[in-house]
């Protein structure tokens, strides 16, 4: 018997498919944003001063950060989905793919309870 908001999609898929599809925007993002930092354009007086400017910029800490940030998430959820997804086949194999649930209403109960008259 089906239960109430229950789907044929496993919920760890969708998760599993969401956070590879966030690791790709960190990814995508940090990709945006080194570009931007490490293709800046160095002014006139360039010196020594202005090396240890650049040098400190945030976005060029986050640009990568980011980056090893989105690669990790999306290498997690795909080895997480893959190994869900070995785990599942390995039940269907041993044949306990669906586990069985069963309800007071599917039970027949040939022997009533007593009832307050009967005890007496």
């Amino acid at each position: 018997m089906k239960q109430y908001g229950e789907s044929k999609v496993d919920s760890s898929l969708v998760l599993a498919i969401g956070a590879i599809i966030i690791g790709l925007i960190f990814i995508v993002s940090g990709a945006i944003v080194s570009g931007i930092a490490y293709t800046e354009i160095t002014p006139p007086n360039y010196d020594d001063n202005y090396d240890r400017y650049i040098g400190s910029s945030v976005p060029r800490l986050l640009g990568p950060f980011l980056l090893v940030f989105g690669l990790f998430i999306v290498v997690g959820s795909g080895v997480m989905a893959g190994l869900k997804t070995m785990r599942e086949n390995g039940k269907a194999y041993h044949g306990i793919a669906q586990p069985t649930m069963y309800s007071a209403a599917d039970i027949d109960q040939d022997d009533s309870p007593p009832s307050h008259e009967e005890k007496v």
